[in-house]
């Protein structure tokens, strides 16, 4: 039977990751057989939050090293066959949009799964895939020779360099619209002026990994791997 890993990262996610962490730790085994959370050097009440779940285990990095690193440190004390990636600031997640991300990957329907939120681009919606979604399952095996250069990628990069694996291996994508789902605004986690600022590196760790064209490209690769139902 194969297992799944649920890999949370999490950075002053005290407002938001409670909600996330009631969802997942009440989802039937069969679909999550792990969950562990990464706190990356919270100084809020964030891995407190996380201690008042028991069936969740909890990593702490001592210094913050970036969602990147997080994630990669997760699926290297993961023991599933599977990671399903969230994000710990999700608004409307519901246990069904855990079953519909993971379901079609661990009944063969599909090698990787990915999300489109609720406040997805338009455009995204339109090509039914969103590139930039952090809710994702995916075999663990593609993505374990790449340990030490997911580890070494800028925070904000890991999605991009997920999207080439499974461009490289050709993976079957079942696109999952999550229709009441959606992240926390980056202007409304941080303000508006270390909300810019936060977008702005986000964006630069993304082009530093992949130029323009390519993250262009990877919009009509991953399209064009999406199961049509």
């Amino acid at each position: 039977m194969n297992k799944v890993s649920c890999i949370i990262p999490a950075h002053n996610e005290e407002k938001n990751i409670r909600n996330v962490l009631n969802v997942v730790s009440g989802v039937s085994s069969e679909f999550i057989s792990e969950i562990i959370v990464v706190d990356d050097g919270s100084i809020d009440n964030t891995p407190n939050i996380v201690r008042e779940f028991p069936n969740i285990r909890l990593i702490i990095n001592e210094k913050n090293s970036g969602k990147s690193y997080s994630i990669a440190k997760g699926i290297q004390e993961s023991s599933g066959d599977f990671i399903l990636m969230l994000d710990a600031d999700l608004h409307g997640l519901l246990p069904e949009d855990i079953v519909s991300l993971v379901d079609p990957v661990k009944s063969g329907k599909a090698s990787v799964s990915m999300s489109v939120r609720k406040n997805a681009p338009i455009w995204m919606k339109l090509i039914k895939v969103d590139l930039m979604t952090g809710e994702r399952v995916f075999p663990k095996n593609i993505i374990m020779p790449y340990m030490r250069e997911v580890m070494a990628l800028r925070g904000y990069a890991l999605e991009v360099f997920i999207n080439g694996i499974i461009i490289k291996n050709k993976c079957a994508i079942k696109s999952v619209y999550l229709k009441n789902v959606q992240d926390e605004l980056k202007t409304t986690k941080k303000g508006l002026s270390a909300g810019i600022k936060l977008f702005l590196s986000m964006w630069r760790d993304i082009l530093k990994t992949v130029s323009f064209w390519e993250w262009l490209y990877q919009n009509f690769a991953l399209s064009k791997l999406v199961i049509r139902d």
